[in-house]
């Protein structure tokens, strides 16, 4: 009987510490894939701050795509079928409204700025041959 409970707690010793090994690894796999979420600061991948009220001050006429992802400072979130870019940053969304124009490009013709305290729409001035 004797050797019957030494292998029992032999057992349980040996069931504890795979146990303790278990939990070990999968605390640091936790730990590793929490740190990725929600670790790191935020923000784009350049580290560039996107501030869209400025660019939308910024943002004129015969402004084309190249002059409008300049101004920004980043490639817009989406370009929907309509040719409207939009910008999504903090909590305000830029978005510009391209119309063909007679040398084939698009350029800007309206703007909006959606956000806190910053509710705006602008028809910008066309361009003059």
């Amino acid at each position: 009987m004797n050797q019957f409970m030494q292998a029992v707690v032999s057992t349980m010793k040996t069931q504890k510490s795979y146990r303790s090994v278990v939990a070990l690894v999968a605390t640091a796999c936790a730990s590793v894939l929490l740190s990725a979420c929600i670790g790191g600061g935020g923000g784009d991948s350049s580290g560039t701050e996107v501030d869209l009220p400025a660019a939308y001050e910024k943002i004129q006429g015969c402004m084309d795509r190249n002059d409008l992802i300049n101004i920004v400072g980043v490639a817009p979130n989406d370009v929907d079928a309509s040719n409207t870019m939009i910008w999504e940053a903090g909590k305000y969304r830029l978005m510009v409204f391209l119309q063909l124009w007679d040398s084939g490009l698009y350029i800007a013709s309206t703007k909006y700025l959606i956000g806190p305290g910053a509710d705006r729409q602008t028809v910008i001035d066309s361009c003059e041959d």
